[in-house]
C-alpha cells in the first residue's frame, strides 16, 4: 500500500514537471530606460498552470536591445510590461507623456523621430523633442512618449497637460 502511494506521488511529480516552462529572468539590475544586454538575462523554470505572458527562453534574442520599461532587479521575470522598444534617451533628457488629437502630429510619426514641439496657442518658441514611443488609436489620436532636455521638459509637459501641444517634423 505505502509503496503504491509513493509510486503514485513520484509519477504525479514527474507529470507536473512537464508543466514547467523555461522563461527569461533578470540576472543583473537594469535601470529604467537602459538597454537590455545579453549578460542581463538568465533563465528559470516556472510551473505553468495557465497561459502566461512571460517571455520564453527562446525569445531571448528578441528582448536583447529593448529598453527596460521600469527598474528591473535580479530575479524579476521578464514579460511584455518589463521592456519597451522605445528609443534610448539622450543623457539628461526627461520623458513626457501626451495624447495628441489627429492633425496635431505628422501622420508619418514613428519611434526615433526628431520633432519640434510647439504650443497651439501662446509662445511660438518650439522645443526639440525625440519620439520615444508612439501608439495610434482607431480615432487617429496618438499616445506619445517624448523626450526633451531638462531645461524644456516642464514647458512641453505643461503644453501636453493643457492639450495645447502639437508636433512638427524636422528634417533629419
Amino acid at each position: 500500500g505505502a509503496a503504491l502511494l509513493t509510486a503514485a506521488i513520484v509519477l504525479w511529480g514527474f507529470g507536473r514537471a512537464a508543466d514547467r516552462r523555461e522563461v527569461l529572468m533578470v540576472a543583473e539590475a537594469i535601470g529604467q530606460g537602459e538597454p537590455v544586454e545579453a549578460g542581463d538575462l538568465t533563465t528559470s523554470f516556472v510551473a505553468v498552470d495557465t497561459p502566461t505572458q512571460l517571455y520564453s527562453a527562446d525569445q531571448r534574442s528578441e528582448i536583447i536591445g529593448t529598453l527596460a520599461a521600469t527598474d528591473l532587479a535580479p530575479g524579476d521575470l521578464v514579460g511584455p510590461s518589463a521592456v519597451t522598444s522605445g528609443e534610448p534617451l539622450p543623457d539628461g533628457w526627461q520623458r513626457i507623456g501626451g495624447l495628441l488629437r489627429a492633425g496635431n502630429y505628422p501622420s508619418s510619426i514613428t519611434i526615433g523621430d526628431n520633432m519640434l514641439a510647439l504650443p497651439q496657442e501662446g509662445e511660438p518658441t518650439g522645443v526639440e523633442v525625440l519620439v520615444v514611443d508612439v501608439s495610434i488609436g482607431d480615432d487617429r489620436a496618438a499616445l506619445v512618449v517624448l523626450a526633451a532636455p531638462p531645461s524644456d521638459a516642464g514647458r512641453v509637459a505643461q503644453w501636453s497637460a493643457d492639450e495645447n501641444l502639437i508636433l512638427v517634423g524636422v528634417d533629419q
